[in-house]
């Protein structure tokens, strides 16, 4: 079981004291068991975080944007892989030439993402404009 809790939101004063009073009695029949003290062990310490902070869930899926369409994720796929063969070359100290064709490379890919997002966010806003006319 994956268990994750917020640390900063964790009140350490609570999580001490909730510690103190489960950890009091124990409810282990045989102390001299290994296992039955680390599971009673784990079941006071879950107890104690669940009291003393919220729970990290799983992440929501991030919404797509309302302008994304797929013929900006493949220029954003050329502009990372362009982007990524400059930087590699830069690293690998290639001949100067080529890294300045590279990095033009990557800056015009760039410049046709943006204006792509661009031109797709001015056709959503203009279909929501449509859309409430016809209304």
């Amino acid at each position: 079981m994956h268990r994750k809790w917020n640390a900063k939101k964790l009140d350490k004063d609570f999580l001490r004291a909730a510690l103190i009073w489960k950890g009091h009695e124990s409810e282990v029949e045989e102390r001299n068991n290994v296992e039955q003290m680390t599971t009673w062990l784990d079941q006071i310490m879950e107890e104690a975080w669940d009291a003393a902070a919220p729970r990290i869930g799983p992440k929501k899926p991030r919404r797509q944007a309302y302008w994304w369409q797929e013929s900006v994720a493949a220029l954003r796929h050329e502009c990372i892989r362009a982007r990524r063969s400059w930087q590699r070359a830069r690293k690998k100290k290639r001949p100067k030439g080529t890294v300045v064709e590279l990095g033009a490379e990557y800056k015009q890919k760039r410049k046709d993402l943006r204006m792509e997002i661009a031109k797709q966010k001015s056709l959503a806003w203009q279909d929501l404009i449509n859309s409430i006319d016809e209304d």
